[in-house]
């Protein structure tokens, strides 16, 4: 344990840690996507009962990220870290040994309680072990989990619902989960904040009700005239998977270079941070992903995968800047103590925005294709939902970049930040 903690500093070993289990927690949400349509045949449930497989570790994660700050805190990080990791790797292996759809949907909210501790606990740590003027390196690192588990779950997803039973999309975490708790268990290092406070357990019912019911609204609102179940796992790989008839495998490729894009041109915005400040880099990147986004709108069937790959990477690459910017200002401003429960509001505000995004661009998407089907066939009136649900996606960031532009401020991040150099002025003697 020395001989490891002597080469690397301590702050590596936490990201090393974090990186792995939130790779495992992102991971596992979108292989689950790309294999409901066989859990729905093996188990021989609707459509509307296999929504409890996603809503129920949904709704789970969404009590227990108001919570996770605090006994982080409390109980210590590396206590909670190493009982969530261990919840969520276990819960896998049991809901890979599911024989019924209730045992999958109780197994799977095992899993939302492991996740939604997992990711606000392991921010904290993460967060704590860099300081304000390194908090652009420790966002570059969040990206490569952020960014590629998204990519690589559809294509691994896709290679064991083709090739192999569908328990492996639940065991295919293990050696992920279990190479994590042990080097967590032997490097990590414990700490509590000796002013956690007391356990605000009226806090907890309300928010973990209230926000569990926010997230269930929203992705059963739709069901009820403005929601399509595909929609909930991802606009553009269901339109690949859709009228373009590509393979999950297929989609996943597809999607791929949006994931390259963004890690690539991370190390180069995470360089430019610390003098360019996070206003211009979001900015930016939201132009970026806005120009890239909009070709999206008009797609056609005959549109060649290799110009959608493109249009992905260059979306990657603008949303890198964004990415990198706010993450890496988000917590400049929170002291150690504090970091704990900032980490758990950032998560439930994020885990809400993304469930807003996909209740809005599904009532979008619905609502068009509805309109279209009475007088085009089902391949061209869903392009005609999905060209409505892109340039929805488009107005929204552009929306946000002039947002960014006129309210993110450089001086609040200013800890993050090294000040630039003032120009000298040289003295000429008469």
């Amino acid at each position: 344990m020395s001989a490891l903690q002597d080469k690397f500093e301590y702050k590596w070993i936490v990201a090393v840690t974090f990186v792995l289990g939130l790779f495992l927690e992102i991971m596992d949400t979108t292989i689950m996507n790309v294999a409901i349509p066989t859990l729905e045949e093996e188990f021989g449930a609707s459509a509307a009962s296999m929504e409890w497989v996603v809503i129920g570790y949904l709704l789970a994660l969404a009590v227990w990220i108001p919570a996770s700050g605090w006994i982080g805190d409390k109980v210590g990080t590396k206590k909670t870290f190493l009982f969530a990791l261990f919840l969520f790797t276990a819960a896998s292996a049991l809901c890979g040994q599911s024989n019924s759809l209730g045992q999958l949907i109780v197994f799977r909210l095992l899993q939302g309680v492991g996740g939604g501790m997992l990711v606000p606990v392991g921010t904290a740590m993460l967060y704590r072990s860099f300081p304000p003027a390194e908090r652009a390196r420790a966002s570059t690192i969040l990206i490569v989990p952020t960014v590629v588990a998204p990519a690589l779950g559809p294509i691994i997803g896709g290679a064991i619902v083709d090739h192999l039973s569908w328990r492996w999309i639940f065991y295919v975490n293990l050696p992920i989960g279990v190479l994590g708790f042990i080097f967590g268990a032997i490097f990590l290092k414990e700490h509590k904040e000796p002013q956690a406070g007391k356990f605000d357990a009226p806090g907890f019912v309300l928010s973990g009700i209230g926000l569990a019911g926010i997230l269930y609204a929203l992705s059963q609102g739709p069901t009820h005239g403005w929601f399509s179940t595909p929609v909930l796992v991802f606009l553009l790989p269901q339109m690949l998977q859709g009228p373009f008839n590509a393979t999950a495998l297929e989609s996943g490729l597809t999607t791929l270079p949006q994931a390259c894009g963004v890690i690539l041109m991370s190390q180069i915005v995470g360089r430019l941070y610390h003098t360019v400040g996070p206003r211009r880099l979001v900015t930016f990147g939201l132009v970026v992903a806005t120009l890239a986004s909009l070709p999206f709108a008009f797609l056609g069937l005959g549109t060649s995968m290799w110009t959608i790959r493109i249009l992905m990477f260059i979306r990657g690459c603008g949303a890198s800047f964004s990415f990198v910017g706010l993450q890496a200002s988000t917590y400049s401003n929170i002291e150690a103590r504090d970091t704990g429960r900032a980490s758990s509001i950032f998560s439930a505000q994020r885990q809400t925005s993304a469930a807003l995004g996909v209740a809005i661009f599904a009532t979008i998407f619905v609502s068009r294709m509805n309109h279209a089907l009475p007088d085009n066939s089902a391949p061209v009136a869903a392009m005609s939902g999905y060209h409505a649900a892109f340039l929805g996606s488009v107005i929204v960031t552009a929306l946000g970049a002039v947002y960014a532009y006129f309210n993110i401020h450089d001086e609040d991040a200013a800890p993050t930040m090294r000040p630039r150099p003032k120009k000298s002025k040289v003295s000429t003697s008469a």
